[in-house]
């Protein structure tokens, strides 16, 4: 089946692990690749993923201590992916490609607990849906000015509570949905205030 936690949907009998160096999946003739959903959170070392095959996370996580190497397709629209190693880790945008329309480079919960460097690369931001965080409190995030908090008619993207010893490095670019209203709408500040546009809309 294409079921993550079924240890006989793997070459070896086994349930990836750490004690795997590097989960690979490749291109297979039954054409069923893994999903992550129900059972336990995956985690592992490596994820290699090859041209024409796939890994899917949904309403799960995976915990990735090592390098994510994505020529496939690696589907997180709906899932968690926690950057959980000793040694700094690297990710794009293209890290988290789909086929989704639109929702390509696309990660919905990502969770930080190592130091974590997000390319700068043209093209690539890494867009998150729903909750950026931190799951130790030394974690560290370069964004390489490269990250997108996005925003839609049914929800907007968040950042979890940063402790003191947590750090962010870089812009990230927030959206703020807003709906049209005969195809237009009037966006605003108070007039009977004292308050800048800096300090009332951007938090000074």
């Amino acid at each position: 089946t294409t079921d993550w936690n079924t240890g006989s949907n793997w070459s070896d009998g086994v349930v990836p692990s750490t004690s795997c160096p590097t989960v690979k999946v490749p291109v297979v003739a039954i054409n069923k690749y893994p999903i992550l959903s129900t059972g336990p959170v995956a985690t592992i070392t490596n994820l290699q993923i090859d041209a024409g095959a796939s890994v899917t996370i949904t309403g799960n996580t995976i915990q990735i201590a090592g390098t994510i190497t994505n020529s496939g397709i690696f589907d997180v629209t709906n899932g968690t992916v926690e950057l959980n190693g000793t040694a700094t880790q690297n990710i794009d945008g293209k890290t988290f490609n789909n086929t989704i329309p639109g929702e390509n480079n696309t990660v919905e919960n990502l969770i930080i607990s190592n130091n974590v460097n997000v390319a700068n690369t043209p093209g690539d931001t890494l867009n998150i849906t729903g909750t950026l965080s931190f799951g130790t409190g030394t974690a560290q995030l370069q964004t390489g000015n490269n990250i997108t908090l996005k925003s839609s008619a049914t929800a907007t993207a968040s950042v979890g509570v940063i402790g003191s010893s947590n750090a962010i490095i870089g812009d990230i670019t927030v959206e703020r949905y807003s709906a049209a209203i005969n195809n237009w709408q009037f966006l605003a500040i108070p007039t009977q205030t004292t308050q800048t546009i800096n300090a009332a809309w951007q938090e000074g």
